[in-house]
């Protein structure tokens, strides 16, 4: 009988301690490791093309950086992603996970704006 609570307690332990891993609101994909229908951003021109998004939950997104300046995504605090420095040809991936509004910029170029609307399933 202890065995068997033994077992149960440890299979619900893993399980939040599972949910509480995945429990991120946004997480950075690899871009080669995103889906085919994965959403397109251009980073064109010193801007975010299309500069507004709505998507469902569990969307992954791909910003691709077609100028020659680098630019990046910044997601400002309490999500705090800072994605890395783009060259031109280079993406970030992030799967955004939570409904929420998601407002982002450039930081380098604050002007270049962004915002994704993420909608429950």
């Amino acid at each position: 009988m202890k065995l068997r609570i033994l077992s149960v307690l440890l299979v619900t332990l893993a399980t939040f301690s599972s949910a509480a891993a995945n429990a991120d609101p946004v997480d950075v994909v690899s871009p080669s490791e995103a889906p085919a229908d994965a959403v397109k951003v251009d980073i064109s021109k010193m801007k975010f093309s299309p500069s507004t998004l709505d998507i469902a939950a569990g969307t992954v997104v791909v910003w691709t950086n077609h100028d020659a300046v680098p630019h990046n995504v910044y997601l400002p605090a309490p999500i705090q992603v800072v994605g890395q420095m783009l060259r031109a040809g280079q993406s970030l991936a992030l799967k955004f996970n939570e409904p929420g509004d998601y407002s982002y910029i450039c930081s380098p170029h604050p002007y270049m704006k962004g915002k994704v609307t993420v909608k429950a399933k």
